[in-house]
């Protein structure tokens, strides 16, 4: 990893790597300790969405990531889909990354994939902590109407919010 990172013309190999690196099961912490302190400018979304997707210990690599480099991470719709994609610990990075506040910036379409396809625990967080960045806009109540497994608790999250 040391020669590929050194290597400017090998962007592609180091993206090809940094996935299946974050998720190896039994060093991925020296694994993400290693690419934070090569790649010092910026955590990238890659980086961010192999922890997401991490079966084993997706919570724990996100809460390393948290601890080290907060202020850079940015919570895409990617990201969204790695962890609802992740059965087993994708529900508790979620709220473990929506949980830092304002730390973490969440992207619009972020937003509607949490509405879409998380349970309504996460988007009651995502309401709770996010409210000032939850229009109900139709593309958020279709989001909820689509939710196959959440979607009445949330769409009834979403009209309690609104009052009058």
């Amino acid at each position: 990893m040391t020669l590929l990172l050194d290597r400017r013309d090998c962007s592609q190999v180091i993206k090809g790597i940094i996935h299946p690196a974050a998720i190896n099961s039994g060093s991925e912490k020296e694994i993400m300790i290693f690419l934070l302190d090569q790649r010092k400018d910026q955590i990238q979304e890659d980086v961010i969405m192999a922890a997401a997707a991490n079966w084993y210990s997706g919570k724990e690599t996100m809460t390393f990531l948290l601890d080290r480099r907060g202020y850079q991470i940015q919570i895409t719709e990617d990201v969204v889909k790695a962890a609802a994609a992740n059965k087993h610990s994708g529900k508790d990075i979620m709220i473990l990354l929506l949980g830092r506040g304002d730390q973490i910036r969440i992207t619009e379409d972020a937003v509607t994939t949490i509405i879409q396809r998380l349970n309504s625990t996460v988007v009651r967080l995502l309401l709770d902590r996010r409210e000032y960045q939850i229009p109900t806009t139709e593309d958020i109540v279709k989001a909820a109407a689509g939710n196959e497994h959440s979607g009445e608790d949330i769409m009834t999250l979403l009209l309690d919010r609104q009052g009058d």
